[in-house]
């Protein structure tokens, strides 16, 4: 995985712009070798295209990873929106409201929640299904999607990842 500084690239771009590497250096306020090595790793991602020769452009897939990383930036879920794990069981809900990617890092970490249920809303597609349409997040939303059999580490390490992402984000913004 890159670092999260690396997908700091993704938003100095304006819909549909092409910018040369000195350019991207410059907004993002670091040397050209950094950037360089930015953009080659997001190039390999997909992120990232050379349109013309020296000169770099959003790819589809970069459009939308910008976009969900863009939904999560000061999310507030409202109240009724909030996801309830429940006993797929019994139907009995876990008295717990969760209301941000940080919250359910947190529950899934300090085990708030029975591994054996949230393996089960993992493996129904219940949690990629409120990442995506209450968050936002449909990048982070396919991979939970396409990984029914994740474990609880590799789901943590998933939403860890994008948790650092989002930071990152917030910081260079409010530089």
């Amino acid at each position: 995985m890159l670092k999260p500084s690396f997908y700091r690239a993704l938003f100095v771009f304006k819909d549909g712009e092409e910018l040369d590497l000195k350019k991207l250096a410059n907004r993002l306020g670091v040397s050209n070798a950094t950037v360089k090595r930015y953009v080659r790793e997001l190039v390999k991602l997909g992120y990232i295209v050379e349109s013309k020769p020296g000169l770099y452009k959003l790819t589809g897939n970069g459009l939308l990873f910008k976009k969900s990383i863009s939904n999560l930036l000061d999310k507030t879920v409202e109240e009724p929106l909030g996801y309830v794990f429940t006993d797929p069981y019994t139907g009995s809900p876990i008295p717990l409201r969760i209301r941000s990617l940080e919250q359910l890092y947190a529950i899934v970490k300090y085990g708030l929640i029975p591994e054996n249920i949230l393996q089960e809303h993992l493996t129904r597609g219940y949690l990629s299904k409120w990442v995506k349409e209450v968050l936002g997040d449909y990048v982070l939303a396919e991979a939970i999607k396409e990984g029914t059999s994740l474990s609880i580490k590799e789901f943590l390490e998933l939403v860890e990842e994008r948790i650092k992402i989002v930071r990152s984000i917030k910081e260079f913004r409010a530089l």
